[in-house]
């Protein structure tokens, strides 16, 4: 038995040192020599939001409904606030978005928490594997991610540990039509914006039917909001643009519903669903004047609470 348990602890030593010295290795490349594909642009949104010269700031987050379809710069203009679009991808889960802001968010903060609507029914709730690109290449959010993520990417993300380093050893680049570069200093996408609409080249999308608000996504605001409330932040949660098309009226209604039930809600999406030729690749991704339209909907809307 103790010569088993010691060819054991050998055996789990080797494995940690190669699987350490392999993160070393992935993270470096992902930080230098690849650092401009898509998942890069979590590396900005971690410096951003941990700016400690900044005060006072106008935090946004959700999936890549936030990053596509808000013009910032509108936001701030408008509202004379900083504004920070720290939004990432769905599938980086909704328990990831929520400890990042419990983690970066600071007394002063504005919060406005703008979710895909799968998160409401509780799926979701961890990532996928963008989850484990984002955490390769930017190690810091590790406090962020929360056991279930951090246990999942031991389980799964040796594939992307090797990405970058076949890559590097082939001398090939890493596939990625949208880039790091094509984000903005405050955070919002910006690849789109001069594209015609190909909704209904890219998939087919289901139409949301109903939306079944889960209770425990609710809890997870309201724990997140009693954190917040103790650090003196303002926590608020809206809705995304969207595609007229891919939502009943069923849908729109109990979502409306949300903003007479719960203090938390503000504004209506009813107001932000539109044609689908106003979308660039998904229901979530507004065109040019689909963002600017939605922006400003969404200055009155904040306007009443900031």
């Amino acid at each position: 038995m103790k010569y088993f348990i010691i060819k054991f602890s050998k055996y789990l030593l080797v494995v940690i040192t190669i699987y350490a010295l392999l993160f070393k290795v992935s993270n470096y490349l992902l930080k230098t020599k690849y650092s401009n594909i898509f998942s890069g642009f979590v590396i900005d949104k971690y410096k951003n939001i941990t700016d400690k010269n900044i005060e006072n700031r106008l935090i946004i987050m959700g999936g890549s409904n936030t990053i596509f379809s808000i013009d910032s710069q509108l936001l701030e203009k408008e509202l004379k606030i900083k504004v920070i679009n720290s939004g990432f991808v769905f599938n980086t889960g909704y328990q990831f978005q929520l400890n990042f802001l419990k983690n970066h968010a600071r007394k002063g903060d504005f919060i406005i928490y703008i979710p895909e609507f799968n998160y409401y029914s509780g799926k979701g709730q961890f990532g996928a594997n963008f989850i484990n690109n984002a955490f390769l290449t930017e190690p810091k959010l590790i406090s962020s991610l929360g056991s279930v993520n951090t246990l999942n990417f031991f389980r799964s993300g040796f594939k992307s540990m090797l990405n970058p380093v076949f890559s590097f050893i082939k001398d090939e680049s890493i596939p990625s039509e949208i880039k790091r570069r094509d984000f903005n200093k405050y955070g919002d996408l910006t690849y789109h914006l001069d594209k015609k609409n190909k909704l209904e080249k890219v998939r087919s999308y289901p139409i949301i039917e109903k939306v079944k608000i889960s209770t425990a996504f609710i809890d997870n605001i309201n724990s997140l909001d009693l954190i917040l409330k103790k650090k003196e932040i303002r926590f608020y949660i809206t809705f995304p643009v969207y595609s007229k098309k891919f939502i009943t009226k069923n849908a729109i209604s109990t979502l409306d519903s949300l903003t007479n039930t719960n203090s938390k809600f503000i504004g209506h999406i009813k107001e932000n669903i539109f044609e689908d030729t106003m979308f660039f690749d998904s229901p979530y991704h507004a065109l040019k004047k689909t963002r600017e339209i939605y922006t400003r909907n969404l200055i009155k809307t904040l306007k009443n609470v900031i």
